[in-house]
């Protein structure tokens, strides 16, 4: 048997896992994330997210109740 090497991560997905962690663990109020079409996807339950519009070079999509918000 030989060993398999891992496969690399995904830069989207890890650049949004990324993100989120930072985010909630600075209290923002993020409460999901998904990527699709080169972009982050960032789901959030007020208007004090703190999400930037661009995070290691992809866009950041915010999420509302509202609809989209950027």
């Amino acid at each position: 048997m030989t060993d398999q090497p891992l496969p690399d991560k995904h830069p989207v997905a890890d650049a949004a896992r990324t993100l989120f962690k930072e985010l909630t663990e600075a209290g923002r109020p993020v409460v999901g994330t998904g990527i699709g079409e080169g972009r982050i996807y960032l789901r959030v339950s007020g208007p004090d997210h703190g999400a930037p519009a661009e995070y290691r070079g992809y866009p950041v999509v915010v999420l509302t109740d509202e609809g989209i918000k950027r």
